[in-house]
């Protein structure tokens, strides 16, 4: 339902929908063009779900705000916050990711904490029958890399490059050669180091190492790229190229760059999600966006 973008000089911007999520005092429920939040110009990151938002500040700390139900804020308590609210008072926070249920964060010395909605194990802990209100560390380890939120489960990648996820199951979404929840972080097999990793609803994307892509889970529009529409319950490579750069995978869709900087998409193609022009059909295999390499 939005976005949100920070700018060089550390201003923070968000657009869209603005019921909850936006730090505006105005009567509108959507902005058509970006619009600041606030005046400060120290934000560093930020990650917008469909209904909140949290970011990082050039100082560490970490902010959230929009609606707080199952204490996806990570502020205490289930309350809706307009404006952006600190978690806790540590300035320790590198990265942030937030998805419709729950957040996860990576602090300075790599460990990980999520918070939010436990009702798949998405929070990567033992105890999935309460929500967790504040953030709450994922085991002990403190050599994390990269984290993925998605709606229902979690993946994150190590410093020696292995991929490990956690939470809902269904159609194969965690790697892990079958459909069942994971409660905490279990390592998926793969070909290679990996390097990126991005999540959708239904369905997963990695790059390794030697720039080859992956994808797993939900097929059904064709969103793993892989030729048809069946699920798969392990990584399965795309095409055979080893030029792949960055992944992003979307509800039904997925789109990645190649180190030549072109644009691929595939899966559904309603709304013209995949940019191919007035072809609305879906994709059963990466399609190159225009020709421009810029």
């Amino acid at each position: 339902w939005q976005t949100c973008a920070t700018k060089d000089d550390g201003s923070l911007w968000c657009w869209g929908n603005v019921e909850f999520e936006f730090q505006f005092t105005v009567d509108m429920d959507r902005y058509l063009e970006p619009e600041q939040v606030g005046d400060d110009s120290n934000w560093k990151t930020v990650s917008a779900s469909e209904w909140h938002n949290c970011a990082t500040r050039d100082d560490g700390s970490l902010w959230c705000w929009g609606r707080g139900d199952g204490g996806k804020l990570g502020l205490g308590d289930t309350e809706d916050r307009e404006q952006p609210e600190q978690v806790g008072s540590g300035n320790d926070w590198k990265t942030v990711s937030a998805t419709d249920f729950s957040t996860c964060a990576k602090k300075d010395d790599d460990s990980l904490w999520c918070w939010g909605e436990t009702f798949s194990g998405q929070l990567g802990e033992d105890e999935t029958t309460g929500d967790r209100w504040e953030p709450q560390q994922v085991g002990d380890d403190t050599d994390w890399q990269t984290i993925f939120a998605a709606p229902g489960h979690t993946c994150a990648t190590k410093d020696d490059g292995s991929l490990w996820c956690w939470g809902g199951n269904s159609d194969g979404r965690l790697g892990l050669g079958d459909t069942d929840d994971r409660d905490l972080p279990e390592q998926v097999e793969g070909d290679g180091r990996w390097k990126t990793v991005s999540a959708a609803s239904g369905h997963t994307c990695a790059g390794t190492h030697n720039d080859s892509l992956f994808c797993w889970g939900r097929n059904t529009s064709g969103q793993l790229g892989l030729g048809d529409t069946d699920n798969r319950h392990m990584p399965e490579r795309v095409g055979d190229g080893d030029n792949w750069k960055a992944v992003s995978a979307a509800s039904g869709h997925t789109c990645a760059t190649r180190n030549d900087d072109s644009i691929w998409c595939w899966g559904m193609g309603e709304f013209g999600r995949l940019g191919l022009g007035e072809d609305t059909s879906n994709r059963l295999k990466p399609e190159r966006v225009g020709d421009d390499d810029e």
